[in-house]
C-alpha cells in the first residue's frame, strides 16, 4: 500500500492524525487471507508498518497462545506466520474507530475490530480485538508502528459474520 510514503509535510496535527488513522485501517485489512493464497510473508505485507530496525519496539497480542511480549518486528512476525499461513481464509472488520491524537514524531491510535478466521479443516474462530498502536514518524517521512497492542475475546461466528456483512472495502 502506498499511503506509508505519504508524508507529513504540513508537520501539522490533523494531516498526521488522518494519515495514520488510513494507514491503521488499512493495516487490519493487510491480514486478510484468502484460499489458496502463498504462505503468508509478515515482513513482505508489514514491512512498511513496522519498524523493523527500532531498538524500542513493544508488541503483543493475546491471541498468541504463549502471551509473549516482542522487542522487535522480526520476532512478532515469527510468533504470526506459521498462525496466518495455515489458515484457509481471515477476514476482518473495522467495528469502531480509528480514533487518533498525533504530537510531532509520535501519534497514538485505537480501534475496535472483528476477525473470522478459518482454519485448514474448516473450524471457525471469531475475535473481537482493541487494538493500539503508536506510530513514530522517521527520517524517511514514512510512520511505522512502535508500539502495537491488541487485547482479544471471542465471539460467535454469527457476530462476526453480521460485522463482516457491513464491511466496507480495505480502501475505505
Amino acid at each position: 500500500m502506498s499511503t506509508t510514503s505519504v508524508p507529513d509535510t504540513s508537520g501539522g496535527r490533523a494531516d498526521a492524525a488522518q494519515t495514520v488513522a488510513a494507514l491503521h485501517r488499512a493495516w487490519v485489512f493487510l491480514w486478510d487471507r484468502a484460499e489458496g493464497d502463498p504462505a503468508f510473508d509478515f515482513a513482505g505485507v508489514f514491512g512498511d508498518y513496522y519498524d523493523f530496525d527500532g531498538e524500542d519496539v513493544i508488541l503483543f497480542d493475546d491471541a498468541d497462545s504463549q502471551r509473549r511480549v516482542f522487542r522487535d518486528a522480526a520476532a512478532f512476525g515469527r510468533a504470526f506466520t506459521p498462525v496466518f499461513s495455515a489458515l484457509r481464509r481471515a477476514e476482518h472488520a473495522v467495528e469502531e474507530g480509528p480514533e487518533v491524537i498525533a504530537s510531532g514524531r509520535l501519534a497514538a491510535s485505537r480501534l475496535v475490530f472483528v476477525a473470522r478466521l478459518t482454519a485448514a479443516d474448516g473450524a471457525v474462530t471469531a475475535l473481537r480485538a482493541l487494538n493500539s498502536q503508536v506510530w513514530r514518524l522517521g527520517a524517511d517521512y514514512r510512520w511505522r508502528i512502535v508500539r502495537d497492542q491488541t487485547a482479544v475475546r471471542p465471539i460467535t461466528p454469527e457476530e462476526a459474520d453480521t460485522v463482516l456483512a457491513g464491511r466496507p472495502s480495505a480502501g475505505s
